[in-house]
């Protein structure tokens, strides 16, 4: 990719995160935060997709993560004082799912993408607000969606993010690895959402 392409990604992101942080309605503090609901792919993924198809095995990887230890999410919980978010398959508020892209249908592995994550968690759960709601996404959709315009996953991730505040709840961080120049096969011992 080309130092102009990746600049245009770039920009494209950091109005995600733009759009994100302006449709605060409160501030929140760490202490006001009870718990994270989390949405996304492998990046973000605490074992939904172990716990439906086996996948990524368990031991190499860690306890079915896409990683060889905790993700970011468990990390930021674990800052902020709060239970880490455990796999929506297993009753917990962790929506991810390895593959996922952004928009709704599902992935090339035949996992939820991100809107239809939110959609069917929203059919069945009312925000709180002081529940942190992230979003992880972006990558797949280059990487395995055959997808070539950063337009498309930005337009998106401006759309789940919309749908979640309508669903009661401000977004506060929307991230794409690509923001970043970051990898699904690197393993990142902290991330901010």
């Amino acid at each position: 990719m080309t130092m102009h392409g990746r600049s245009r990604i770039t920009r494209h992101l950091a109005w995600i995160v733009v759009l994100a942080l302006t449709t605060l309605g409160t501030s929140l503090q760490a202490g006001d935060i009870t718990g994270i609901v989390a949405f996304g792919d492998s990046l973000s993924d605490t074992g939904n997709t172990y716990l439906a198809i086996g996948y990524p095995p368990s031991p190499p990887y860690y306890q079915g993560h896409y990683s060889n230890g905790p993700i970011w999410l468990e990390y930021l919980a674990g800052q902020l004082g709060v239970a880490a978010p455990t796999p929506s398959q297993a009753g917990g508020t962790d929506n991810a799912w390895g593959g996922a892209e952004t928009g709704n249908g599902t992935s090339f592995m035949g996992t939820p993408n991100i809107g239809s994550q939110i959609s069917t968690y929203l059919t069945s759960n009312t925000l709180s607000s002081t529940q942190l709601v992230t979003i992880w996404g972006g990558a797949n959709d280059f990487l395995n969606g055959g997808q070539t315009d950063p337009t498309v996953p930005v337009a998106n991730l401006a759309t789940e993010i919309t749908t979640l505040a309508a669903g009661g709840q401000a977004v506060h961080g929307a991230q794409s690895p690509l923001a970043r120049g970051h990898s699904r096969h690197q393993h990142h011992a902290a991330a901010g959402a």
